[in-house]
């Protein structure tokens, strides 16, 4: 059980932008806004290869996703598991791009960039969820 309420899930489903902190190289927290996507249990997140998320997630696995609506917001956490496989990630980053763009938005952008990149996916089951206001 994810400890996530019917309400919680609500709110992760809809459209917003989650803030991810991570543990970067010299051990301090680090943060970044990103699209999500709630998944059953689990969180799917992307990125492409070369940012920082790849390297701070490969050496500390353990993440924190808050996401926020004012005072309103769900922050849950876990640790990630690495997605490598081409066609999984495409898709992923494809799910993602339609989800915060619309599906017109998120061709343009597979064919201009996503497809050229090499990405990662990201899913951590969700092993803590608090919030207020939701």
């Amino acid at each position: 059980m994810t400890g996530l309420t019917p309400a919680m899930r609500t709110f992760l489903n809809e459209r917003r932008f989650g803030v991810l902190a991570t543990v970067g190289v010299t051990g301090a927290p680090r943060q970044t806004v990103m699209w999500f996507l709630l998944d059953g249990e689990e969180i799917l997140f992307n990125t492409a290869l070369g940012r920082r998320k790849p390297e701070h997630l490969a050496r500390e696995p353990r993440v924190s996703l808050l996401v926020e609506d004012g005072y309103r917001y769900v922050c849950v956490s876990g640790s990630v598991r690495t997605i490598t496989d081409s066609e999984t990630t495409q898709a992923d980053i494809r799910r993602l791009a339609a989800r915060y763009e619309g599906d017109e938005r998120a061709e343009q952008q597979m064919r201009s960039s996503f497809s050229k990149q090499e990405r990662i996916s990201y899913r951590f089951r969700i092993t803590g969820a608090f919030g207020d206001g939701v």
